[in-house]
């Protein structure tokens, strides 16, 4: 456990000072472009720039069914659904350095706001990023929580996502995201270093360092 926390604070610190636009032509030198660069409508809350690693959460389609008017109090029903449908256990494994990277399967939908943003970030998560939708994005500005969304309408989750999985291969934008590649976003850019060739990128910038990639 102590190596595997070692390596991600290497790498951290490695890619710390590098830009997206310097990375994504190293990885086009190596001919793995396609696979990282994310261009898609998903955009930051405000301009901020993060490096982190990813922790990757899948969440699907709510397939169940919806509470019968007078069948049951809708309070009860959201709290089961909030339980046992959508709920977020990976908020308890929260690592330092972490970029929380959500498949909410492209549903608009507020899965992540203020509150449960700010005990991620408490555990030690760097950023968020989802091509869902973020509640309360006003709040999250205020907090200064980095946050990349593809929609900032303030639809509730109840009924629309429920809970797969953690720790597993995603896809963002049609990039493939593992659990531990480094992600780095600003303004402009998103990309998702593949955490096996994440010492190549570095080690071609060192061997090049007159290469277009330093100007």
């Amino acid at each position: 456990m102590q190596k595997l926390i070692e390596e991600r604070e290497t790498l951290l610190t490695l890619y710390a000072g590098l830009t997206v636009p310097q990375i994504r032509k190293a990885i086009q030198h190596i001919m793995r472009y396609h696979k990282a660069s994310i261009d898609s409508n998903i955009k930051p809350l405000f301009q901020t720039r993060v490096i982190g690693i990813a922790k990757t959460i899948r969440y699907l389609p709510y397939a169940g069914p919806k509470p019968a008017s007078g069948h049951i109090a809708y309070s009860d029903w959201v709290e089961w659904y909030t339980r046992k449908v959508c709920p977020a256990p990976w908020l308890e494994d929260i690592q330092a350095g972490d970029f929380c990277v959500l498949d909410q399967s492209g549903i608009n939908a507020g899965l992540m706001g203020p509150l449960n943003c700010q005990t991620a970030i408490e555990k030690g998560a760097r950023a968020f990023l989802t091509n869902g939708g973020v509640y309360d994005a006003t709040e999250i500005i205020r907090m200064e929580i980095p946050f990349w969304a593809q929609y900032q309408e303030q639809h509730l989750p109840q009924g629309k996502l429920q809970y797969e999985a953690q720790d597993i291969p995603i896809v963002i934008d049609n990039v493939v995201i593992h659990p531990g590649d480094i992600m780095i976003a600003d303004k402009e850019d998103i990309i998702a270093i593949p955490k096996d060739i994440a010492h190549d990128v570095i080690d071609f910038i060192r061997r090049n360092p007159s290469h277009p990639l330093k100007a």
